[in-house]
């Protein structure tokens, strides 16, 4: 396709994204992406070929969309986002496809071939997304001639090649950082005028001045401190002597220190930049102690570190090299100085390439690390000593490993590899997490499980999360991490308790021991069917990409650490709202027993509604939760305020009426389970003995379409108690809910009111196994939901094997 050509189609497109409400400013191909300006330059939307190493906001088959967002009013930007996409993703078939040749690296690639003063680092930060960094020589020239240098031996730009290349860089890089490096980037001209057309765009997150900054010795420049400014300055060594050394010049060092001096006392934001290596790594403790007190009186920079990476146009840098494992404890005795001088010090894994490889360093320096890169194939091979960096065939094993390019090429052949050493999967987890969510630039998968993140294997084999994860309260003033019916005991909360006070009691602190221990807990019934089906081991703990993320990981953090004591709150509570029902089930003493005089007070929904703003889920049941006038008021208030759905309501569905749900703005619950209990007008009646099939049906009609009007976004589950009333309507009840596109679940019974459990029979759990199998085949599109019902055939052949014929739950 010619450029015409192109331009014609892009024109199209953005003409029918305008007329359809997208503020399309303009689109561009490039290297495989296609680019939307949206507004003003509010936002931009970034159209690729799938990447696997490539989080993304949303993706089909054919494409990866990422997005931007450059001002502020982020949830207008974000619904303009999601119609574009929506857009998109309907025209994908139609739209030419020769623009989607390349991709990320082919872009890094042709930006430094046509600019070769330039070059690209792209890196993973603490957030898990994906940042350039563009490095801009200004200038070969340099003032000093440190042997291990790594500037590239190129021309210095002329003043139109940099122009375009800067624009390049900003256009086809947005958001990174861009670097002013050389040589001794202050000795160009119009390097001032460089630095304030850049800083003066809005599409570049920052600005770093790498400089030696003798050049300010006399006074600082002339540019004013800026939140996204940062100097770069290299500080060898504050011995004389030792700087001549390594800068090959005389008598510098103190104008060095001048020049820091001025940058800082300009209110300049500076990280001191040490590069280690045979001469001067016994100096950086020394340096680290004394710096302070030559600036006294300055806001201290960051002391950063930097190892060689003998570049092969410096053959000679690699005398410079020391062994890594000489050099860490060095580096430790530095960061124990300068933490006792006061000193701000970088993590020692802090740079993309210039970092000593994280399996030399301490885990909790590993826990630290910043900007790891993201590697290309030419530059590092597992014992290819062609590449610039080597890795041993054991990095394979690595948490790091994709994060990780080994030691450089000359580091190797002179000292080996042999002490490059894996680091257990597990304890990368974190870092993992947040690359695969893409937490912060609306990038990557929705959920994942940490037995998918790090694999099953290496995490301890806790059985059940609950106890980290969920507080239930009961009925009868009983608590626990889960139903009642499935703790071997009942515990009555002490007078004056509440859901805070309960988290902290002794009661969690053994189950977690009992949990860790990896035997069968004490505390749990062999009928639970959390347990029998593992649905809630630590492999299975999901992490979702959504604003309640980090109570995730600081819940799986202790997971994995085996704590006993936590400080997190639980992520969900489960809560009965009162014991009285307007059905008399077969099998639920709550419409004979129950009562509305214990339901939960105004106050009581009022503190729980600041559990929910801190991301707490709520599961409501009962007796019918939808009877109580307190709860149903605050429900009624629920829907009317801007919060994320948190709350999983259990009910029998004869209060989810048409007048009702038409009553409220939106239905604020995220899951609604119907206890139907039956496939059929008659089984209904015999088992619920509430109101009528045909009642509930449109009921059911009125709950799907608030879902298919948008009241209500969140998932509708049949559930079914099995009895002996209703056995022969298991397969049918499977079948029910996947007609009418709904979740699932089965329930064996708890105790044996009206002599209706199917506990007591060989036959009966026989029958039940079957249909339960039968069931679970029928839902194997929705996983969770078939392996539940596999779960309770399990229960029910256990059972029969060791000849079980009694009620399961506590008295």
């Amino acid at each position: 396709m010619n450029d015409s050509a192109k331009t014609s189609w892009l024109s199209r497109l953005a003409e029918l994204m305008r007329r359809a409400g997208v503020p399309v400013g303009s689109i561009f191909a490039k290297h495989g992406v296609l680019t939307f300006e949206l507004g003003d330059n509010g936002a931009s939307i970034y159209m690729s070929r799938p990447d696997s190493t490539e989080p993304c906001y949303k993706s089909t088959k054919n494409f990866a969309y990422r997005y931007k967002i450059f001002q502020e009013n982020t949830g207008d930007w974000m619904s303009l986002i999601n119609l574009a996409i929506a857009i998109l993703t309907r025209l994908e078939e139609k739209l030419p496809t020769d623009w989607t040749a390349g991709g990320p690296e082919m872009a890094v690639r042709e930006f430094s071939r046509r600019f070769p003063f330039a070059s690209v680092d792209m890196a993973h930060d603490s957030t898990g997304a994906t940042k350039a960094q563009i490095l801009l020589r200004l200038t070969p020239v340099c003032n000093q001639n440190c042997p291990f240098c790594s500037a590239p031996d190129c021309a210095e730009p002329a003043d139109a090649e940099l122009q375009t290349g800067i624009q390049a860089a900003i256009t086809e890089f947005p958001g990174s950082l861009i670097t002013l490096t050389g040589g001794e980037p202050t000795l160009r001209k119009d390097w001032v005028d460089v630095l304030r057309q850049i800083l003066a765009s809005r599409e570049v997150e920052g600005v770093q001045v790498q400089t030696n900054a003798v050049s300010f010795a006399k006074s600082a420049p002339a540019i004013q401190p800026d939140p996204r400014l940062l100097w770069f300055v290299s500080l060898h060594s504050i011995d004389e002597h030792l700087y001549d050394e390594i800068t090959q010049t005389k008598g510098q060092m103190p104008l060095a220190i001048k020049g820091l001096k001025n940058l800082l006392g300009a209110g300049h934001r500076v990280i001191v930049n040490v590069v280690v290596g045979s001469r001067n790594a016994a100096h950086l403790a020394v340096l680290a102690r004394n710096l302070p007190e030559l600036l006294m009186g300055l806001p201290l920079p960051e002391l950063h570190v930097s190892v060689l990476m003998c570049p092969p146009h410096r053959p000679e840098s690699d005398q410079w090299l020391i062994p890594y494992e000489e050099l860490v404890p060095l580096l430790e005795l530095a960061v124990e100085t300068a933490a006792r001088s006061g000193l701000p010090m970088a993590p020692l894994v802090s740079s993309t390439h210039a970092s000593i490889p994280p399996c030399f360093v301490t885990p909790d320096q590993r826990a630290m690390m910043v900007n790891r890169p993201k590697i290309s194939k030419e530059e590092t091979g597992y014992e290819d000593f062609s590449k610039p960096w080597v890795k041993s065939l054991t990095c394979k094993n690595c948490a790091q490993d994709d994060t990780c390019l080994g030691v450089p090429a000359p580091y190797a052949r002179r000292f080996g590899i042999q002490n490059l050493h894996p680091i257990p999967l597990i304890e990368g987890w974190r870092r993992r997490a947040l690359e695969v969510l893409g937490r912060g630039q609306g990038q990557g998968r929705g959920q994942i499980s940490l037995g998918e993140l790090v694999g099953a294997d290496n995490l301890p084999a806790i059985l059940c999360t609950r106890p980290w994860t969920r507080l239930e309260l009961h009925d009868e003033n009983t608590f626990g991490p889960c139903c009642a019916d499935y703790m071997s005991s009942r515990h009555f909360a002490p007078e004056n308790s509440n859901p805070s006070t309960l988290w902290k009691d002794n009661l969690f602190k053994e189950y977690r021991k009992e949990m860790v221990s990896s035997q069968h807990p004490p505390g749990c019934r062999s009928t639970c069917p959390i347990l029998v089906s593992g649905q809630e081991t630590l492999a299975r703990f999901v992490l979702t990409a959504d604003s309640n993320l980090e109570r995730q990981l600081e819940v799986a953090q202790a997971m994995i650490n085996g704590k006993i004591e936590v400080d997190h709150a639980p992520l969900s509570i489960g809560i009965p709202v009162t014991s009285f029902c307007n059905y008399n089930c077969l099998m639920c003493d709550c419409g004979e027993k129950g009562t509305l005089d214990d339901q939960r007070s105004p106050e009581f929904w009022n503190d729980i509604e600041k559990w929910i703003k801190n991301g707490t889920t709520v599961d409501i049941n009962g007796g019918e939760p939808l009877t109580s006038p307190y709860f149903r008021q605050w429900i009624e208030r629920l829907a009317t305020l801007d919060l994320k759905p948190s709350i999983g309501l259990v009910t029998n569905g004869s209060l989810l009426t048409l007048k009702w749900i038409e009553s409220l703005p939106k239905l604020p619950f995220k899951s609604i389970t119907v206890s139907l209990n039956a496939a059929s007008p008659k089984t209904f009646e015999m088992v619920n003995r509430g109101v009528s099939w045909t009642t509930i049906r449109k009921n059911l009609e009125a709950l799907q379409a608030a879902k298919s009007q948008g009241k209500f976004d969140g998932e509708i589950v049949y559930s079914m108690v099995i009895l002996l009333a209703n056995l022969h309507e298991i397969e049918d009840f499977a079948r029910l809910a996947l007609k009418d596109n709904v979740s699932c679940r089965f329930l064996l019974p708890q105790h044996n009111r009206n002599s209706q459990s199917i506990m007591t029979s060989a036959a009966a759990m026989s029958a039940a196994e079957n249909s339960l199998r039968a069931a679970a085949d029928m839902l194997k599109k929705l996983p969770r939901w078939s392996q539940d019902a596999t779960a309770s055939a399990d229960i029910l052949a256990k059972r029969l094997e060791i000849g079980e014929l009694s009620p399961i739950g506590n008295g």
